[in-house]
C-alpha cells in the first residue's frame, strides 16, 4: 500500500507541475515588433497557441510577418520548425527576417495528412517555439488536435492558410493580409485582426518594414496605406 501511495502521490505531482508549466506558456506572449499590433492582439501573439495568417495573394508580406514572429518566438536557446510542403523553402532567403539558421529544422513532405501529423508531433516539444505551416486548409478537428498539441508544448503553431476560410477555428487569432505598395526597399501590409480568442477583431491596420538583410523592424503607418501592390 504504501508503495503504491507513493507512486500515485508522484503522478499527482507531476501532473501539478504540468498544469503549472503550461498554465505558464498559456499566459504568456510573443511580441511581434510592431507595437500597434501586438496592441490589437493583446499585448502579442498567445503563446501555448495556434495562429492562422491569410494572405490576400501569393508572395505577400505575411510569409515576412510570420517568420519575424518565428524568429522572436526562438529567441536564440529555442527551435523553429518549418513543414515545407511545396519543396521551395530557401532557408538562407529567412535571414533577414532574424531567423537563426542553426535554430533552423525543416521537414519536407507533400502529403497535407503527413503535414498536419509532423505539425501535431513537434508541436508537442517543448524545446520547439515556433511551427510554420503553411496549407490549403484545415477542417475543425484538425485545427482542435493542433490547438491541443500547442498547449502541451507551450509554443506557438503558425499556420499559413491558402484558402478563405470563414468556418469557426480553434486557433487564438486569425489575420488577413493584403500586400500595399510602399516605399522603394520597404514591404507594406496591410493586416486585419479577423478573429481573436481573447479579446474583439477589429480593423485594418497597415504596417512596414524593410527588406534590407539584418533589419528586423517594424512600424505602423498612419492613415490606411492604399495602393494595392
Amino acid at each position: 500500500m504504501g508503495a503504491a501511495r507513493s507512486v500515485r502521490l508522484a503522478q499527482l505531482a507531476e501532473q501539478i507541475r504540468q498544469v503549472r508549466h503550461h498554465s505558464r506558456a498559456a499566459s504568456g506572449r510573443c511580441p511581434s515588433g510592431v507595437s500597434e499590433l501586438d496592441a490589437a492582439l493583446g499585448g502579442g501573439f498567445c503563446r501555448a497557441a495556434i495562429h492562422e495568417f491569410i494572405p490576400a495573394a501569393e508572395g505577400t508580406g505575411v510569409f515576412s510577418l510570420v517568420w519575424r514572429v518565428a524568429a522572436r518566438a526562438a529567441g536564440t536557446e529555442r527551435w523553429i520548425v518549418a513543414i515545407d510542403t511545396q519543396a521551395d523553402l530557401y532557408p538562407p532567403g529567412l535571414l533577414q527576417t532574424g531567423v537563426s539558421l542553426g535554430r533552423l529544422i525543416v521537414v519536407r513532405t507533400s502529403q497535407p495528412s503527413d503535414a498536419l501529423w509532423a505539425c501535431e508531433q513537434v508541436l508537442r516539444c517543448s524545446a520547439v517555439a515556433a511551427v510554420v505551416l503553411p496549407l490549403r486548409g484545415v477542417d475543425s478537428r484538425a485545427s482542435r488536435r493542433l490547438q491541443l498539441a500547442a498547449e502541451t508544448g507551450g509554443g506557438l503553431g503558425l499556420l499559413i492558410r491558402g484558402d478563405k476560410p470563414t468556418g469557426p477555428t480553434f486557433a487564438a487569432s486569425r489575420l488577413y493580409g493584403e500586400p500595399l505598395v510602399g516605399p522603394p526597399g520597404m514591404r507594406r501590409l496591410r493586416i486585419t485582426v479577423q478573429k481573436l480568442r481573447e479579446g474583439r477583431p477589429c480593423g485594418p491596420l497597415v504596417v512596414e518594414w524593410s527588406d534590407a538583410p539584418g533589419v528586423v523592424s517594424a512600424s505602423a503607418v498612419l492613415g490606411d496605406g492604399t495602393g494595392v501592390a
